[in-house]
């Protein structure tokens, strides 16, 4: 007869690591999985409105190029949303997993994709203001840039959710050396919004965990910045993040040049 413990409904860990309650992990899990649903939901129910309108105007004769323009760019913007929730939840599954994603490197200018994902995060919600500085006007590295243009349009995302009063958000791109000599492209974004409550800071990255702040307040899966650093540390890069309850967060990426 095998014997039971305590701890039998805990998991984790090594040494010094926290041990997970089964019941709590799996109930994060599931709230996560219900918000990916609402999240896929919403632009779905956005594409079926804009395509009906598109049919019904095509069938009475009167559609106006305009307004052709407006709707196809409003499904597109909406397929993205869709396209890059799902590849969140495919990074998810490769980490748990223990797979590396297999990136697609070339030549990739960090200010250029900084200014893409700013210009369509403003685009798609009129709430966002998102101020970019950078010292030079490209910073090229060997990157995949799919992958990191999403990593960046989940800070982008984040910073303009959890500031729902609308305040700016800055992004900075500059190069940096280490104390090695070795040359860095650093991302910051960083908000004025809600910020993170200091006894959840160290559980930012985890999969599914999310701010006691923000639970049952504002709609969000858990996985962007886990699926962030995923990619980021693919890239033999790190991401760090610091925040301060009522005053705002900001995250860091560094990426080997």
């Amino acid at each position: 007869m095998s014997n039971v413990t305590s701890d039998s409904d805990r998991i984790g860990a090594g040494p010094g690591e926290e041990r997970v309650d089964v019941g709590d992990a799996l109930d994060a899990r599931d709230r996560a999985l219900a918000s990916a649903c609402h999240d896929l939901r919403n632009p779905l129910n956005v594409i079926a409105l804009a395509t009906q309108r598109l049919d019904l105007e095509a069938t009475a004769g009167w559609v106006r190029r305009d307004v052709v323009t407006d709707h196809t760019r409003l499904i597109a913007t909406q397929v993205r949303k869709m396209s890059r929730l799902l590849e969140d939840l495919i990074d998810v599954a490769c980490l748990d997993l223990g797979r590396h994603a297999t990136l697609d490197r070339g030549a990739v200018d960090l200010v250029e994709l900084a200014h893409t994902a700013a210009d369509e995060r403003m685009r798609s919600d009129p709430r966002a203001a998102i101020r970019i500085r950078h010292d030079d006007d490209r910073l090229l590295g060997r990157w995949d840039g799919a992958r990191l243009g999403r990593v960046v349009d989940n800070l982008l995302s984040n910073a303009i959710k959890y500031s729902p009063g609308g305040a700016s958000v800055d992004v900075v791109v500059r190069a940096d050396r280490d104390g090695d000599g070795a040359r860095w492209a650093v991302l910051t974004v960083t908000d004025r919004g809600l910020g993170i409550p200091a006894d959840d800071l160290p559980h930012v990255f985890e999969r599914f965990r999310r701010a006691r702040n923000v639970v049952g307040v504002i709609a969000g899966t858990g996985i962007g910045l886990s699926s962030a650093r995923y990619l980021v540390e693919q890239h033999g890069g790190t991401i760090e993040l610091t925040s301060r309850e009522g005053e705002g967060t900001t995250v860091t990426v560094r990426l080997p040049l």
